[in-house]
């Protein structure tokens, strides 16, 4: 399995565990902000996976340094 293969099926686990964790919401109100703030969120994760997973595929030369920075993005974007 190629390297960038395995960092956007980790990026990806990482994106589904985080969304298991969600606590329940106590209202409406509090139900809406939290579709939305995870909406946003993978919205940000989509929009930064997009060079990870066109060198995944092949599609564009795999660059060591934009694999780093996005893995560092993803991370924080996840803690």
């Amino acid at each position: 399995m190629k390297f960038g293969s395995k960092l956007v099926i980790t990026a990806l686990l990482t994106a589904s565990a985080a969304s298991v964790i969600a606590e329940p919401a106590s209202s409406q109100k509090q139900a809406n902000k939290a579709v939305e703030w995870r909406q946003a969120m993978f919205q940000l994760i989509a929009s930064n996976m997009g060079s990870l997973g066109a060198m995944a595929k092949g599609k564009i030369p795999v660059d060591a340094a934009t694999v780093e920075k996005m893995q560092l993005v993803l991370t924080n974007l996840l803690i």
